[in-house]
């Protein structure tokens, strides 16, 4: 008598023959932002647990922003395109990766990020630069998702026009 052998159930307690295409390619490196009940997908709870605060973080640097705009003034660079805006951009990025993994991508980010708020001079300028670069750093230390990173991203105009006067009075400029 030939024995059957029994077969693992996959990931959503089914039998992996039973496997609709769907569920294997992309599926397979998003096991663990899902939870499968019932052979639906759902938000693990423990994966959207870790919020990012971005406001808070803004608030942060905010009380911290004299202290590095002095920094990023002081800062040297060995690349002449890099303006203040964009020294401002690395001491933000060295609060979380080593300005040593700052590269190309990054400096083009922020420059079309600086073409973008063109709107924006002075202190609000320079501290939406040190923000961006801070949750760049924050990405590429992978403590940050694309989702928290472009949504901090998003309240950050807001955040800045909250806070214009105290950016102007810890500047020192105006």
């Amino acid at each position: 008598m030939e024995r059957k052998r029994k077969r693992k159930p996959d990931f959503a307690g089914r039998d992996r023959s039973q496997r609709s295409g769907r569920e294997t390619g992309w599926w397979r490196s998003q096991i663990g932002n899902f939870k499968f009940e019932n052979g639906r997908a759902w938000p693990n709870s423990a994966f959207m647990s870790d919020t990012f605060e971005g406001l808070a973080e803004f608030e942060r640097l905010l009380r911290k922003f004299g202290r590095d705009f002095q920094t990023a003034k002081a800062l040297v660079t060995p690349n002449i395109e890099d303006s203040l805006e964009v020294r401002s951009a690395i001491v933000g990025f060295s609060y979380h990766a080593k300005t040593e993994a700052w590269g190309p991508n990054h400096l083009a980010y922020i420059q079309r990020h600086i073409s973008t708020i063109s709107s924006l001079a002075g202190p609000e300028l320079h501290f939406s630069c040190l923000c961006i670069g801070f949750l760049l750093g924050l990405f590429q230390a992978d403590k940050i998702t694309e989702q928290q990173f472009r949504l901090a991203e998003t309240q950050l105009g807001g955040f800045i026009m909250l806070n214009a006067g105290k950016l102007c009075q810890v500047s020192g400029s105006r």
